[in-house]
C-alpha cells in the first residue's frame, strides 16, 4: 500500500524539524561563548513546537529529558527559575519550557552537552567544598551566594576564564582533574554560567511566554533572531543574577 500525501508531508516536515534543532544546535557552539550566536526564530520556534510535541505524546503532557541524567535535570530546572523567576506580570523560564529547550538542543549537539554537564559537575563540586552539600540540596542563601559569585565573574559579553580555551579542553569534560591555571577562583564556573544564563535567556524569550511578556507586535522580515537588548536587561533585571 502506497503512503498517503498527508503522512508523506509530516514525515517530511518532522525531518524538517530534526534538521532544523540539529543546525541550530550545533550553531550554538560553533562560534564559543564569547559571540554566542543566537539561533533563528524560526528555528527556536521548531525546538519549542518539538518540546510541545513530545508533551503531547504521553498520558500525562511530561517531557522526558535526553542529554541529562536525573540530577542533571534537577539541577537545570532549578538555574532556570532562579535566572528568570516568575513575577506578577508573566511566568518563569521554567514555565516557558527552557529546561526543555535546552535539552532539545544539549542531545543534538554533543560539545553543548558537554559544556552543560561539565559545568555542572563543577557547580556540585564548589557547593560541596563550600557548603558540605550538593547546588539542589543547598539553602536558597547559599545557592543565591554562590550563583552572585559566578553572576560577578561572568559579567560581559566575552568572560575571560583565564586560560586560552576550554571549550575544547578534555580536563574541562572530567572536572574533577581538571588543571586549571585561571587568575579568579570560580572561572570555569563562571563560564558556564554565562551559557546557561544565555540559553535560559533565549529559551524564554523565544517561548509564546516569552512573547507575551514583551508584548510581541506582529512579524517582521528578519534574517536571524537576536533577543533585544531591551529584553535581556529586562529579564536579567527580575533575576537575582544581574550582570555586573
Amino acid at each position: 500500500m502506497s503512503e498517503s500525501p498527508r503522512s508523506a508531508a509530516t514525515e517530511l516536515s518532522q525531518l524538517s524539524r530534526r534538521d532544523a534543532i540539529r543546525t541550530a544546535a550545533i550553531a550554538l557552539t560553533a562560534f564559543g561563548a564569547g559571540s554566542f550566536p543566537a539561533i533563528g526564530r524560526a528555528a527556536a520556534a521548531h525546538v519549542h513546537g518539538a518540546v510541545a510535541q513530545e508533551r503531547a505524546a504521553t498520558s500525562d503532557a511530561t517531557y522526558q529529558p535526553k542529554a541529562f541524567l536525573p540530577h542533571e535535570w534537577r539541577l537545570l530546572r532549578l538555574l532556570a527559575e532562579m535566572i528568570v523567576p516568575a513575577d506578577e506580570k508573566s511566568g518563569s523560564a521554567l514555565d516557558a519550557g527552557a529546561p526543555e529547550f535546552i535539552d532539545l538542543l544539549a542531545s543534538n549537539n554533543a560539545r553543548l552537552q558537554r559544556i552543560l554537564t561539565s559545568g555542572m559537575l563543577w557547580l556540585d563540586h564548589e557547593m560541596r567544598r563550600r557548603h558540605g552539600v550538593p547546588f539542589v540540596e543547598g539553602t536558597d542563601q547559599q545557592r543565591v551566594s554562590m550563583l552572585d559569585a559566578l553572576a560577578a565573574e561572568a559579567s560581559g559579553d566575552d568572560p575571560d576564564p583565564g586560560y586560552p580555551s576550554y571549550t575544547e579542553s578534555e580536563q574541562y569534560a572530567r572536572f574533577s582533574v581538571y588543571p586549571t591555571t585561571a587568575s579568579r577562583e570560580v572561572a570555569p564556573g563562571a563560564v558556564f554560567f554565562g551559557w546557561v544564563r544565555r540559553l535560559v535567556v533565549d529559551a524564554f524569550y523565544t517561548s509564546p511566554i516569552g512573547v507575551a511578556d514583551v508584548g510581541y507586535q506582529g512579524n517582521e522580515v528578519v534574517r536571524t533572531f537576536r533577543v533585544p537588548k531591551a529584553s535581556l536587561d529586562a529579564a536579567l533585571e527580575r533575576s537575582p543574577f544581574r550582570e555586573g
